[in-house]
């Protein structure tokens, strides 16, 4: 009796759960139909394609197109540039035409290019800057979105792009080298003209005496030799372009010996002439 009881009261709440699932069951469908729950997908964005991808100037433009899925609403700065190290290099052309320098993830983003409707691509244009420096090859770029304060941000997958930049040689520079033309002045100089000088020379010459009268002592008297000063005029001097050195004086040399002959044998007649009027008186 007692085991058929208790078996009673067993079934009995068994079937009381079951129907008390059941109830909660039939609830829960009815709320999932009437207050249904709308799950909000992620944000994301992606680079689709970058237009031309070869880059042989730093000012050449280059189109970046995103695809972008569930906006955030409010407004949105987005922008993309060429990854340099640990940062990003470029520019990028807002909504009004302007050419944006890329800078830190910091401080203001309101001047980047903004999207304030929902949509699901858009076409940025880039540009590396003349003043920034970037490696030749396969270089990536990236594109983030920004608040306003630049206190979000979100990157997109890496395109990659090809930086063919021309290198520069350097090309050695001339310098011009100043030509010294030697120009040759004729400066006259005055010559000095040596003017012929006279220059005395002794030319002995013999002056006998016309008579031989013996003297008392019985002797005649010695003819006297007179040397007398003749100057002969001997040209010394030179005229301009001759040479300067002296002439040996040959021409008086001559008169001199022919002098001192002259007189040797002036001197031998009278010395015969005496002694030959002598031998006669004795």
């Amino acid at each position: 009796m007692k085991s058929e009881r208790r078996n009673k009261i067993f079934c009995s709440l068994v079937s009381m759960n079951q129907f008390i699932d059941t109830v909660l069951f039939l609830i829960v469908f009815m709320l999932f139909f009437i207050f249904p729950f709308t799950v909000k997908a992620a944000f994301s964005l992606a680079i689709t394609s970058a237009s031309p991808t070869d880059i042989l100037d730093k000012e050449q433009i280059v189109e970046v197109t995103l695809q972008i899925e569930d906006l955030p609403s409010g407004d949105s700065y987005f922008r993309a540039g060429w990854k340099s190290g640990s940062s990003y290099v470029g520019y990028v052309q807002n909504n009004g035409g302007n050419w944006v320098e890329l800078r830190a993830l910091s401080g203001e983003c309101s001047d980047y290019f903004k999207i304030s409707e929902a949509t699901t691509s858009a076409i940025l244009k880039i540009k590396i800057g003349e003043e920034n420096d970037i490696s030749t090859g396969t270089i990536p770029i990236k594109a983030h979105r920004l608040t306003s304060s630049c206190s979000s941000s979100y990157g997109s997958n890496e395109f990659n792009t090809n930086i063919l930049l021309p290198t520069s040689t350097p090309v050695p520079t001339t310098t011009s080298t100043p030509i010294v033309t030697a120009i040759s002045t004729a400066t006259a100089t005055s010559t000095p003209i040596k003017t012929a000088t006279s220059t005395p020379t002794k030319t002995a010459t013999a002056k006998p005496t016309t008579t031989s009268t013996p003297t008392e002592s019985g002797q005649a008297e010695t003819p006297e030799f007179v040397v007398s000063d003749i100057k002969t005029s001997t040209p010394e001097g030179i005229v301009a372009g001759a040479s300067t050195s002296k002439k040996f004086p040959f021409l008086s040399i001559f008169f001199i010996v022919a002098g001192i002959m002259f007189l040797g044998y002036g001197g031998y007649l009278i010395y015969n002439n005496k002694h030959g009027k002598t031998n006669e008186v004795s």
